[in-house]
């Protein structure tokens, strides 16, 4: 079974994958203040099915709301599954599945 140390090795035999990192979680930002409005509302949308919803939507969505610049300059950019698969298949998922397809 694949660990994250399996996964380092891995890296550290192939040609390598650098490490990023966007800063998106730098900052820490107080809690807001709910009312009882906003914790209805909240519990409203917990209740909704959003499976049929593609999170590129809300990727999308994100990165509308941040000025063009900005978003480049904190590499702060929605990445698809079918990316980021792309990536984790080779690291761990190939070898935590192998033992699925072998039977």
């Amino acid at each position: 079974m694949a660990t994250y140390e399996h996964s380092v090795e891995k890296l550290k035999g192939g040609k390598g994958f650098p490490y990023i990192n966007g800063h998106l979680f730098e900052t820490q930002f107080p809690s807001p203040d709910f009312n009882e409005e906003m914790r209805t509302a909240l519990l409203n949308a917990c209740r909704f099915d959003w499976t049929p919803i593609s999170p590129a939507i809300f990727g999308s969505l994100f990165q509308s709301v941040m000025d063009k610049a900005e978003r480049r300059r904190k590499g702060a950019h929605y990445t698809t599954e079918k990316n980021i698969l792309k990536l984790i298949g080779p690291l761990f998922l190939d070898d935590l599945r192998a033992p699925v397809v072998a039977g």
